[in-house]
């Protein structure tokens, strides 16, 4: 009796541990179907496309679950993405998902050994790429021994930085840009775009200087024009440019 009572216990305990399997499996089965994303909504992108940021964030086999997804960008490793700081996912529904980007603050990027060195308004490199970011100015004629990322970029004079901020601003308002921003060792400031080079000189009214060249350049394109555009001596009442064709 004894013999037939603990097979009777045994049995009844691989019912139960079945029939928690079964549960389980149907469990996770309606979960991967309730929560599958179907619907995605990005905020906070501004050099990726909303394409880019699903493909990038949901790069995994397991992506398309919701729950997944929010466990994994707040509580596991994931493979850093350039130019993106931090990732929040938020649930809006079992079915649609927030991914919210938080990208890094970048100004300019120079070229250094084959890499762009992208780096933010304070001078600390914040990006090693070989990535192009278009809307990024390209930074020339800036002297340094060596460059290491996180930390400032060694030149001499540190308030380069604010020029090339308040200069990009300005730009960037106007809908101007440039190939490139080229810096003197005085900290004069040219300007290239396709053949024109505009000389704006040093840092020293670049308001009024912006806004004659947003009128002067598109006429100088149009008409093909190849030389450089001197803009040393533009200032609120001096608005006369002179043009020196190299041709």
């Amino acid at each position: 009796m004894k013999e037939n009572a603990q097979k009777g216990r045994v049995k009844t305990k691989w019912i139960i541990i079945l029939v928690f399997i079964c549960l389980t499996a149907v469990a996770v089965a309606a979960a991967v179907g309730i929560f599958h994303v179907t619907e995605v909504e990005v905020q906070g992108n501004v050099h990726y496309t909303e394409e880019e940021i699903k493909e990038l964030v949901m790069d995994d086999r397991y992506s398309t679950n919701s729950l997944y997804l929010m466990f994994k960008y707040k509580y596991m490793d994931t493979q850093p993405i350039p130019f993106i700081d931090t990732i929040e996912i938020t649930m809006l529904s079992p079915s649609k998902i927030r991914i919210k980007v938080y990208e890094k603050s970048v100004v300019g990027y120079i070229e250094y050994l084959g890499t762009n060195m992208y780096f933010d308004k304070d001078g600390v490199v914040v990006e090693s790429s070989d990535l192009v970011m278009e809307e990024v100015p390209l930074i020339t004629g800036l002297s340094f021994d060596s460059i290491v990322l996180y930390k400032k970029l060694p030149v001499q004079n540190q308030k380069v930085f604010r020029t090339i901020v308040d200069l990009t601003q300005m730009l960037d308002k106007q809908n101007l840009r440039p190939d490139r921003i080229e810096f003197t060792d005085d900290i004069q400031m040219n300007l290239f775009f396709g053949s024109i080079k505009v000389m704006l000189g040093k840092d020293e009214n670049l308001f009024d200087k912006i806004d004659v060249l947003k009128s002067a350049l598109p006429i100088a394109q149009q008409e093909e024009m190849v030389g450089i555009m001197h803009m040393e001596e533009v200032s609120e009442t001096q608005r006369d440019i002179k043009f020196e064709r190299t041709e």
